[in-house]
């Protein structure tokens, strides 16, 4: 579906830019720690490695960079070439916040999903029309019983050597008709065979449907279950690395803390927030899946889901 797959195009553009920015961020970070490890080692206050350190993760960093712009340009090029939109440099962001809507049973999106799915009606579509070739393809050569009438009337003037004279008959019939075919070549039994294997394939392809769109459910439905609770553990997680920096930093200008400790901690709360805002995009991405799958993809789940992907606070 078009939707669904612009939509997950428009998410990998939103976190090739975040991991852009992430990696900005990240640079100037150690573009701080380095200046800060060559002055204290000019005054003594640092060993050398803390400069080997720091300039090694800043050449890592740029690298890291500018394959990231170029991935980030490729992502915008497929959305354009998808959307027939120019996509500008603040074209896509990441969902700010989770959805907090509440999640039905998965017996009830089970239902929905028999009652909306779209591929389910047109499979069924095509177990009537199956029927309906099979019945009328029954009657083709069968006997037929038909009412038959008929009205007739003759007459008969002339003129002779005696005079004019005239005669006159009418013939009224009713009745039925019966017709049996003798031979068909076994086009009948052809015929009726073929129509039984199509309703047969049919309802078949009907039930393999029923059954890979149920799997498909569950599985986005349990993705959905699990992914609230994976983005509550990332969120806590992202909490925890930015303490950490924190005390990493704290350590460093007490001499607790190598420069190493604090490079490592940065790259880490990085990580940990581009972890949760992915989290976010892809819980979204699910239900949009999951109303995919129920036929409930309209216009108002699409603006919801929009709603969300706002710019968040930097």
């Amino acid at each position: 579906m078009l939707i669904l797959r612009s939509a997950d195009v428009y998410v990998e553009v939103a976190l090739a830019a975040e991991r852009v920015r992430l990696l900005v961020r990240q640079q100037d970070a150690v573009e701080r720690a380095l200046t800060e490890a060559k002055d204290r080692f000019r005054i003594g206050d640092r060993p050398i490695t803390d400069v080997h350190e720091a300039t090694a993760r800043s050449a890592g960093l740029k690298a890291q960079r500018l394959m990231a712009e170029t991935d980030l340009q490729m992502r915008r090029k497929v959305l354009a070439d998808l959307t027939g939109l120019p996509i500008g440099d603040d074209a896509a962001a990441l969902p700010a916040t989770a959805p907090a809507d509440d999640l039905e049973t998965l017996p009830a999106w089970l239902a929905r999903v028999e009652r909306g799915n779209l591929a389910l009606q047109a499979a069924e579509t095509r177990i009537r029309m199956a029927e309906a070739k099979a019945h009328a393809s029954a009657g083709t050569l069968a006997p037929t019983v038909d009412l038959v009438a008929r009205v007739g009337q003759e007459r008969l003037t002339g003129d002779g050597r005696y005079g004019s004279a005239s005669t006159s008959a009418t013939n009224h019939a009713i009745g039925v008709q019966l017709s049996v075919p003798l031979y068909t070549g076994g086009m009948r039994s052809a015929q009726q065979t073929e129509a039984q294997a199509l309703i047969g394939k049919a309802n078949a392809e009907r039930d393999q449907a029923r059954q890979q769109i149920g799997q498909q459910t569950q599985a986005v439905w349990l993705d959905l279950a699990v992914g609230e609770n994976q983005v509550a553990a990332l969120a806590a997680a992202l909490e925890a690395s930015r303490a950490r920096l924190d005390a990493t930093r704290t350590g460093l200008r007490a001499g607790d803390r190598t420069t190493l400790d604090l490079l490592n901690a940065e790259n880490d709360a990085g990580n940990a927030e581009l972890a949760l805002r992915e989290a976010r995009a892809r819980l979204l991405l699910r239900r949009l899946r999951l109303s995919a799958l129920a036929g409930e993809l309209d216009e108002m789940a699409l603006r919801q889901t929009a709603a969300r992907f706002q710019l968040s606070s930097r």
